[in-house]
């Protein structure tokens, strides 16, 4: 249940054919595609969906190619770390400036990661796809003793990357001359402070070269999944370790050491790891707006139980009453015994498939905005129609 007010300069006829003027179409028919349009994933990285099963609207998921605004940046050896439109480089032999000796050792490494600003939904399902590109690794070496190359992905407890906790879903192979070139291999290995001390575990073998590869997250399982090419790793216990909610990263590396001064870096030249996301999907999710109806307001009953109808006129700075009913058609969302959520931001939007000049949402003590008959605002603020957030709601499977 929203309110709003309507501010144009004349009256206007609402819905009906005869809706073709740009103030008709800001009346009834016009709001239900207004609020379709603006239905916002705020849990997950607002990744492009531009595969798999998509919102009932096109605009329902609302995408960026700005990844500084999803992801900050950390480098910890070197500085490769870059994001140029939608690719992460990671690592990097291309600039001196892009390695960097481990400290109290022999080895050399350009290493890079990527952790999400907000932290991402284990509610609902979701698959991040992307290109994966790995450098050749020579399987000889005059120079070094030791070269390998890995990328990840995975989950962390802070932002603080290199001092937190969590775990990495790794594609990784190196080269060392006492046993050769390795297969190239997933893994499973606990995260301490940007490292893997431990052994790692869940380990497969998989192609080597740039393979397309997803990580993805089943609900229903708790199982979070690194796939390249046709190899897999799939673990459950995310949700059980991490929680409704755990922070994204990405992290990818190069190294090498020196058969002779380890001062010298002798660094592999034209190796690079990076990542191309290709698409974000929600498999369970179909969000729907309907029964979109105005009320005005009755003096008899003092409530607003006064049906517009599609011939009715609005006039200049009239209040109305705006209902409406929210809910995903997906019913694989409430399968297998487990019910997804996914939390969601409703917003107005003036865009031009969608105008809304001379709508202006409101709320007071006496005009409150509600959700399921529950009130969340009051007065103006960031979580309301027309505020920087949208009105946060949950959806679950039909």
């Amino acid at each position: 249940m929203t309110w709003g007010k309507r501010r144009e300069d004349a009256a206007a006829t609402l819905g009906g054919a005869c809706a073709t003027t740009a103030v008709a179409r800001l009346g009834h028919r016009a709001l239900a595609a207004t609020l379709a349009a603006l239905l916002t994933v705020t849990l997950l990285p607002a990744l492009p969906a531009t595969e798999g099963t998509a919102p009932h609207t096109a605009e329902a998921l609302t995408g960026t190619t700005d990844y500084t605004k999803t992801f900050d940046t950390t480098n910890m050896y070197g500085t490769p770390g870059k994001i140029d439109g939608s690719t992460l480089r990671v690592a990097s032999t291309a600039n001196r400036s892009y390695y960097s000796r481990y400290p109290g050792s022999n080895i050399w490494g350009s290493v890079a990661g990527f952790v999400s600003k907000q932290k991402v939904s284990l509610k609902h399902n979701w698959r991040i796809s992307f290109t994966g590109k790995v450098p050749s690794i020579p399987s000889s070496s005059s120079t070094l003793n030791y070269t390998a190359a890995f990328f990840g992905a995975g989950f962390i407890r802070t932002r603080a990357f290199t001092s937190t906790t969590g775990y990495i879903w790794r594609y990784l192979r190196e080269w060392r001359p006492e046993t050769g070139l390795s297969q190239a291999k997933l893994d499973l290995g606990e995260l301490v402070n940007g490292q893997v001390p431990g052994t790692p575990t869940n380990t497969t073998t998989a192609p080597w070269g740039n393979q397309r590869m997803s990580f993805s997250y089943d609900a229903r399982t708790d199982k979070t999944a690194l796939t390249v090419g046709t190899a897999t790793v799939n673990v459950p216990g995310a949700r059980t370790t991490f929680g409704d909610s755990a922070y994204l990263f990405f992290l990818g590396g190069i190294e090498w050491q020196p058969i002779s001064d380890p001062s010298q870096p002798s660094a592999p030249s034209n190796m690079q790891v990076e990542a191309t996301f290709d698409s974000m999907t929600l498999p369970n999710l179909d969000p729907e707006i309907s029964d979109i109806t105005l009320y005005r307001y009755n003096d008899a009953t003092d409530a607003y139980d006064i049906l517009v109808g599609e011939d009715d006129v609005l006039e200049r700075d009239e209040v109305v009453q705006a209902r409406c009913t929210i809910r995903n058609r997906n019913t694989a969302a409430s399968a297998g015994g487990y019910s997804e959520q996914f939390g969601m931001h409703l917003k107005l939007a003036d865009t031009e498939a969608n105008p809304t000049r001379g709508i202006e949402p409101f709320a007071d003590s006496t005009h409150p905005l509600q959700v399921n008959g529950s009130t969340v605002a009051t007065a103006a603020g960031p979580n309301t129609l027309s505020g920087a957030n949208g009105v946060p709601i949950t959806l679950t499977g039909s």
